[in-house]
Parts: structure tokens; C-alpha cells; sequence
């Protein structure tokens, strides 16, 4: 491997690109066309801008798990403190009675 000195942000972009992988894939004409418009656009390659679409798309879907994910504890934590309550007012109503 030959080293050259390219700056810390060019040798990161390096070593992205040394795991990708090629793929060839076929799109509707319409897609490829915005496809292309993006990248000219953005001065940026196809393949940059498909990853770029790609990976907001992991994100969102990961978005999405978290926030049902929380939701769900919000859902057990409150049958919890609904319980919680519950056995409070009956340890209280005996401290009550036994007073």
C-alpha cells in the first residue's frame, strides 16, 4: 500500500471507499433521471448520492424502532406506577386503620 499525505478527510473518504461494495442495479428512467440531476446538482457521484438516500433511510427506520421502543416502556412504566399507586393506597388505608 502506497501512502501519500492527502489530508486526515481525504484518506477517511479512502478508507470508506475501500469497503464498499459494486453493485449494479436498474431504475426506472425517471429515478436515474433525478438521480443524475441530484449528483449534478451536488457535484457529487451517483453512487454517493444513492448511499447518501440509502443511509437516511437506515436512519429513519432505526428512528422509528427507538420510538416505538420507548413507547412501549412508557406503556409498561405506567401500569407499573398505576400498580405502584394502587399498593400505596392500601399500605396507607392500613397505616390509617392501625392509627
Amino acid at each position: 500500500m502506497v501512502r501519500v499525505s492527502l489530508g486526515a478527510r481525504v484518506c477517511r473518504k479512502v478508507e470508506k471507499m475501500q469497503n464498499a461494495v459494486k453493485l449494479t442495479i436498474s431504475l426506472p428512467a425517471d429515478l436515474a433521471q433525478f438521480v443524475d440531476e441530484l449528483a449534478a446538482q451536488d457535484h457529487r457521484p451517483r453512487s454517493k448520492i444513492l448511499a447518501d438516500l440509502v443511509e437516511e433511510k437506515r436512519r429513519e427506520v432505526f428512528r422509528k424502532s427507538l420510538i416505538e421502543g420507548y413507547q412501549s416502556l412508557a406503556a409498561e412504566n405506567r401500569r407499573f406506577a398505576s400498580e405502584a399507586m394502587r399498593i400505596s393506597a392500601e399500605v396507607w388505608e392500613e397505616v390509617d386503620d392501625s392509627i
